[in-house]
Formats: structure tokens, sequence, C-alpha cells
């Protein structure tokens, strides 16, 4: 069974009258979220520091990330490339984001308005393109691992008991994706609208230790619930 929306939608409507405070924006050069540029509201920063990192940059591949935070802390992202725009537009549409309000507007509304800022007028796909499991901040370092898409039926999942026999190798002092990390693990919803813009929304899917230095493990409950919810299926395996 398949629930019509987008996985935008499904999330504000699971998340239902739970208030979702859009603070701030993470920039990153070629997936290297670990050495990512943030911008968060409550630090005050101007915008002229983010172009000014932007200016060091020496790839066309920048990434942007709209920060979302729960009322219990919990937070997501809603992600988007920007590697085919000139360096022009790069700037205009970075310039436009900065500038989007972000009090008291829901996660549908903040993500209407960065469309905009990219001229995308297509509507969301519908169903992702698939679904990648990954370590928030650490995305080039632990996994990532695809366990989902559209080629093969997007509500097909792979089973939680298969993970670790499926995730990649980490980098060189980091952990595979089936044991317990410094981030949070997500869940990843890649979408593609038109062709240019490529986006993506990303979910919690651990549970967290308590203590000063909590450590992130994978939770079946919430692999499964998130899974469901992004795809807008009924899952199989």
């Amino acid at each position: 069974m398949h629930d019509i929306g987008n996985p935008i939608s499904r999330i504000q409507k699971a998340f239902g009258g739970e208030e979702i405070r859009h603070i701030g924006w993470d920039f990153a050069a070629e997936c290297d979220w670990r050495n990512s540029e943030s911008f968060l509201f409550e630090d005050q920063k101007k915008s002229s520091d983010i172009f000014s990192w932007l200016g060091k940059q020496t790839t066309p591949d920048i990434a942007c990330e709209a920060l979302f935070q729960l009322k219990n802390g919990e937070r997501f992202f809603f992600g988007f490339s920007t590697v085919h725009l000139s360096d022009l537009e790069r700037k205009r549409v970075i310039s436009e984001l900065l500038e989007i309000p972000h009090d008291g507007r829901s996660l549908i509304e903040t993500v209407d308005e960065i469309r905009k800022a990219f001229r995308s007028n297509l509507p969301l796909d519908t169903t992702p393109q698939k679904l990648v499991l990954g370590v928030g901040g650490l995305w080039k370092n632990v996994g990532p691992l695809e366990v989902s898409n559209k080629k093969n039926g997007i509500g097909t999942i792979l089973p939680f008991e298969e993970i670790q026999a499926h995730a990649p190798s980490p980098n060189k002092g980091f952990f595979p994706l089936y044991e317990p990390q410094q981030n949070n693990i997500m869940l990843e919803a890649d979408m593609c609208t038109d062709g240019t813009f490529k986006c993506w929304l990303g979910i919690r899917v651990s549970e967290s230790d308590e203590g000063p230095s909590p450590k992130h493990r994978l939770s079946k409950d919430r692999y499964y619930s998130v899974a469901r919810t992004l795809s807008g299926c009924s899952l199989g395996s």
C-alpha cells in the first residue's frame, strides 16, 4: 500500500503537531560533512562568513543542508546539491537561502522556499529514488549503505538482520554502521525532481545512551518505522 504525498509531507505528518524549528544551515564541499561550515541562527553569524568559506573552495561540488530541530532536541536535515550551478548562480541561491525567514514556518513551507531559490517548479517525487543508511556528519567515513531503491521497488528494504553483512568497511579510525557511533545514524531518502534539483531528507534511526558522551546504536524499530514513512510503502524484504 502506497501513501500519497512525498517524504517531506509524510515526515511532517508523522511528527504530528510537534513544533519543528529551522535552526540553521550546514555547507560542505564534496560531501565532506566532517569539515562542514555551519551557519546556526543562534550563533548570529554573518552571511559574509559563508561566502568567505565558499570563496576558498576549489570544487563546484557544494552541498547544503537545512537543519531542523524538534522540541525534544532531535535534529534532522533536508539537503540539496549545487554542483550543477554556475559560480554566479550558486552565490545567488545561497544568498536567497540565507534570507529565508526561520521563525514559525513549517517544514513544508521552508522546503518550498528552498525550491524557489533553485527555481524548481516540478513537484517533489512521491517516493524516493533510494534509501541510504549512514552516520550524520560522517557520511564519507562510515558507510553509506543503500538499503532500498526504485529499481527493485522502494518498498523492498534490506532486512535489519542483514545490515552487518552488507555494510561497507569504514575509513580507518571509524566503526562500521552496525556498531555504536559517535553521531546519530540516519536514514536518508534521496530525491530528484527534474534532473537538476537533487535533494535528500535524513531522519534519525538510532537510539542513544545516557551520559555526557553517549553512543548511538542502530534501532530496528526506528529503522523500519522511518523507512515506512519516507517510502510511503508497506515494507517487504
